[in-house]
Parts: C-alpha cells; sequence; structure tokens
C-alpha cells in the first residue's frame, strides 16, 4: 500500500512540473526558431590571425595592379557597370510606368464595384468617368492556412486607397503551432506601410512606401523597418460576360 502511494506521489510531482516548467521548453518548432532568430542579434565573426594576413597581401597586391591600371579603361567600365546596376535597380518602377503610359496627366478614381460599367478593373481615369466616382476605396481579405504539419495561420490584410494616389496597406497574421508533446506555441506578425501608386490604368496598380513589420507574442513586441513594391494587374474576359 505504502509502495502504491510513492508511486502515485511520484507521477504528480512529474505532472506538476510539467504544467509549470516555462513556456520556453515547449517552443521549440518552427515559431520558436523564427522567434529566436528576431530577437538573437548576430554576434560578427572575428577572422583569424591567418585570414587577417591573407586579407593584408591581398589589399597590397591589388593596390599594385592600380597603379599599372589604365585609369581611362577603368573609369569607363565603371561608369558602364553603375549604370547598367542603376537601370536594374529601379526597372521595378520605370518598368511599368513605361507598359502604362502613365504621365500622372490623369487623375485616377475607383467605381461602385471592380469592372463597373465595363472597365477593365477597379479605376476610372479622367475623363472617362461612366459614374459618379469615388475618392477613395478600401479592400480587404481574410485567409486561412494549415501546412497539415502542425502549423495554422489566420491572417487579415487591408487596403485603403485614395485619388491623391497615396494610402496605407496593413496586414495582421496570427500563427499557431502544435507541438509534439501536447503543447502549442503561438505568436502575431504583421505590417503596416505608407504606399504611393506611382503608375494607373483601369487595368494595373502599382505602389510603393515605407512602413514597418512587427513580431508580437507573450515575451513582447520587436518592430523592424521596410520597404515595399506590390501591384495590382486585373485580367478579364469581357466575353466571358463581366463587367
Amino acid at each position: 500500500m505504502k509502495r502504491g502511494k510513492t508511486r502515485l506521489l511520484f507521477w504528480m510531482v512529474i505532472a506538476v512540473s510539467v504544467q509549470c516548467s516555462p513556456r520556453s521548453l515547449f517552443a521549440q518548432g518552427a515559431l520558436a526558431a523564427i522567434r529566436e532568430s528576431v530577437r538573437t542579434p548576430s554576434a560578427p565573426s572575428e577572422p583569424s590571425e591567418d585570414e587577417s594576413s591573407s586579407k593584408r597581401k591581398s589589399a597590397k597586391r591589388r593596390r599594385s595592379r592600380d597603379y599599372h591600371h589604365d585609369d581611362d579603361d577603368y573609369s569607363w567600365f565603371g561608369s558602364l557597370f553603375w549604370e547598367a546596376a542603376l537601370y536594374g535597380v529601379t526597372s521595378p518602377i520605370w518598368g511599368p510606368i513605361a507598359i502604362t503610359g502613365d504621365d500622372y496627366s490623369s487623375a485616377g478614381y475607383f467605381p461602385e464595384y471592380p469592372y463597373q460599367h465595363g472597365i477593365d478593373g477597379y479605376m476610372m481615369i479622367d475623363p472617362w468617368l461612366p459614374s459618379e466616382p469615388f475618392m477613395y476605396s478600401l479592400q480587404a481579405r481574410t485567409e486561412y492556412a494549415d501546412n497539415f504539419d502542425g502549423i495554422s495561420r489566420i491572417g487579415t490584410r487591408a487596403l485603403f486607397d485614395t485619388a491623391t494616389r497615396f494610402g496605407i496597406d496593413s496586414e495582421v497574421n496570427y500563427w499557431r503551432e502544435s507541438l509534439a508533446i501536447g503543447q502549442h506555441d503561438d505568436l502575431w506578425t504583421g505590417e503596416a506601410n505608407l504606399v504611393f501608386r506611382f503608375t494607373q490604368t483601369d487595368w494595373m496598380q502599382m505602389r510603393t512606401g515605407l512602413g514597418m513589420n512587427w513580431l508580437a507574442d507573450d515575451a513582447g513586441t520587436d518592430l523592424g523597418f521596410r520597404g515595399v513594391i506590390m501591384g495590382q494587374v486585373h485580367i478579364i474576359d469581357k466575353d466571358a460576360g463581366f463587367g
């Protein structure tokens, strides 16, 4: 009888210990890895003595070659390289502008609903205004996702747009992970951006802007800075009966 009571007491202690253990003991899944990557500063690696010596020798050899290099050829190549790099980096901006032909001379307004009056998307470009235009629009969506391996997400995204070309884009996501020991881990992520519609037609709108992203859980909230380029392209077959 005494042995049975001892065994019962042992399992009670184990159960209480599990219930009172810190949450960090359970949160060892994918969400914990994301949390740790955000909140653990990366320590800069110090080069070894051999690496430092090798770098010094390489720098010395480069300086020696530079003294004998043709300055005119180097300047021409450098100018060509940086010009090509500039065109490549800025192509997400000037490319859509060139495609749409947007010269900022026409104002853009919003219909009551997409494809109203046979337009090709969700904007009415002045001077073709088949109905009373709206000066702003609000688009929102909510979605649920599950990877069938213990991680699920519920997300909501909203875009508030105006005829001034400025708007606000935001997103909120709730993540939940089922852990192997019967516990779960969860956290929130999101972003908020001030965006500018740098090109617009009835069938395509492209935006760029600045904002912040964030991660929040029981331990606190972490913020970060971000830049964004986003777009909407509307493809419709009018013969299918839309509009």
